[in-house]
């Protein structure tokens, strides 16, 4: 999924744009029903466009993230699904600021640059909430691998 060699003012298909919306979305949520409504919002925001690049698209989908996620800071931002894998369920509990950038930047490979124009962010707080985001993961998924493993033993 990563962006990396495409330029975000390329063109993409319809489908292209939906499906790395949706996941990026899914990214940012961790909830289908969520990312549904996320997606539609931010598709909302772009009537009356007859075509739509990426990049617009993606600034529609932080646009609407920030907006939302501003509106419900008193709502756990973190899911608690035990389906998901330990990686989504550590950027699930970061700050949603410091969990966009990281989205933008390590799931989608934008560059800095690319990320403080999506979120309207100034470039070094950009890099200042990247690093932040990436020491947090990188601390909770250290204490999840030094998590003790439970063995099940059978008696045959």
């Amino acid at each position: 999924m990563p962006l990396m060699g495409k330029p975000l003012s390329q063109l993409y298909s319809p489908e292209e744009i939906l499906d790395l919306l949706y996941n990026t979305g899914f990214r940012l949520t961790g909830s289908h029903r969520e990312t549904t409504d996320l997606v539609l919002s931010a598709f909302d925001t772009l009537t009356g466009c007859e075509k739509i690049k990426f990049s617009t698209a993606l600034k529609g989908l932080c646009s609407v993230y920030i907006k939302t996620a501003a509106k419900n800071l008193d709502q756990p931002l973190y899911r608690n699904n035990c389906s998901m894998g330990k990686v989504q369920e550590a950027l699930l509990s970061l700050p949603h600021k410091e969990r966009l950038v990281v989205v933008l930047r390590e799931i989608l490979g934008l560059d800095y640059d690319a990320i403080s124009n999506m979120t309207d962010l100034e470039k070094k707080d950009v890099a200042k909430l990247l690093a932040i985001g990436r020491s947090c993961l990188v601390n909770q998924l250290l204490l999840i691998a030094e998590e003790p493993k439970r063995v099940v033993h059978s008696n045959n």
